[in-house]
């Protein structure tokens, strides 16, 4: 490795560390705070992690989830791309008088548009 990239991984390190430790102390200074709101109000030390630690299991769960949902949009991506992908790769051969049946099922040479005059009114024999 280069002297440069040597320095931004360790500087990089660094700033995780720093921002491990700075949210470590936060947590230990809230969690100290409430532990003492509940030795003021005469419960247990233990109901005054309880905050913390929800706010912590909390964080992981929405973490988790978030990376869960971010996983399946993409895997959901690269289904509809293959999906589509085949679908246009994979066409059937079909056979020049398959096609030429349907043109001419769907042409304007069908029975329902011939002769337009004849099925008006003013043309019709029916009088």
């Amino acid at each position: 490795m280069t002297y440069n990239v040597q320095c931004a991984l360790r500087f990089g390190g660094a700033k995780a560390a720093r921002i491990y430790r700075n949210l470590r102390q936060r947590l230990h200074i809230r969690d100290a705070h409430c532990v003492a709101k509940a030795h003021k109000y005469n419960l247990p030390g233990w109901i005054g992690h309880l905050p913390i630690y929800l706010f912590v299991g909390s964080s992981v769960i929405a973490l988790l989830l978030g990376s869960l949902a971010i996983a399946i949009m993409v895997i959901l991506a690269f289904v509809l791309l293959l999906g589509i992908s085949q679908n246009m790769w994979n066409k059937k051969n079909s056979n020049i008088n398959e096609q030429k049946a349907a043109y001419e099922h769907f042409s304007w040479e069908q029975d329902w548009d011939k002769d337009t005059y004849k099925r008006h009114s003013w043309e019709s024999d029916d009088c």
